[in-house]
C-alpha cells in the first residue's frame, strides 16, 4: 500500500510492506524528494521490526536538518 506521509511538508510517499514469516524484517520505505523539514536533501528511510529505522540522505551530513531527537542510523552519500 503506497500513502502520502503524514509529517511530509516536501511531498514524501509511505510504501508499507506486509511481510508475513521469519527473518522478514522491513516494514516500511519512505521516500522523500527533499525540501521539507529536514532539508533540501532527498532521502529513503527504511523501517524494521529488529534493527530500527535507517536513512540513507542524497547529500551531506552539514545540509541535513534534525532536531537531534532522530533515532534513525543515518547514511549520507555525499551526493547533491
Amino acid at each position: 500500500m503506497i500513502q502520502t506521509s503524514k509529517k511530509s511538508r516536501s511531498g514524501a510517499e509511505i510504501i508499507k510492506i506486509n511481510n508475513h514469516g521469519n527473518g522478514r524484517n522491513i516494514t516500511q520505505v519512505q521516500v522523500s524528494p527533499g525540501g521539507g523539514r529536514h532539508g533540501e536533501n532527498p532521502y529513503v528511510k527504511i523501517s524494521t521490526s529488529d534493527q530500527g529505522i535507517i536513512k540513507i540522505v542524497n547529500g551531506v551530513k552539514s545540509t541535513y536538518k534534525t532536531d537531534g531527537a532522530e533515532k534513525a542510523k543515518i547514511i549520507f552519500t555525499g551526493g547533491k
